[in-house]
């Protein structure tokens, strides 16, 4: 096998719903999760679309406010960063592909998604939303 490839997410590894503070679901996406150094550096890299369906969960290790960017990452995304309590801080819309710029959360973030650009508008998502997922594996 070629240990030189990049492995393209399968978004497989679980769901994660954006909910009203109500419980209503805004919407559900199949989800890549990346929670080693390697897996949240590479992200959606070289990932060349995107459905309204998926997306990534970033987990990190510490709650803290360090921020993301989109380096070597050909779409644009909007980048929801997620407190620990699941409450969504800030949304980063339309963010700029390849851009080195670093995009900070408002606040201490343990958790980002990624999702396709336009998605926080479409499905009407605001710093009142939360966030649940499960693992499928």
């Amino acid at each position: 096998t070629n240990t030189s490839s990049v492995e393209e997410p399968t978004f497989s590894d679980g769901t994660l719903a954006f909910r009203q503070p109500t419980g209503d679901t805004l919407q559900t996406i199949d989800i890549e999760i990346a929670e080693s150094d390697a897996e949240r550096s590479r992200g959606l890299m070289r990932q060349r679309s995107l459905g309204y369906d998926r997306g990534m969960l970033f987990i990190f290790d510490d709650v803290d406010e360090s921020g993301m960017w989109m380096k070597n990452t050909p779409l644009p995304l909007d980048i929801v960063f997620v407190a620990p309590d699941s409450q969504v801080i800030n949304i980063a819309r339309r963010t700029t592909p390849f851009s080195e710029e670093t995009i900070e959360p408002a606040a201490p973030k343990k958790f980002v998604v990624e999702v396709r650009a336009g998605f926080a508008d479409r499905f009407g998502l605001t710093d009142s939303t939360r966030v649940r997922w499960t693992r499928s594996k």
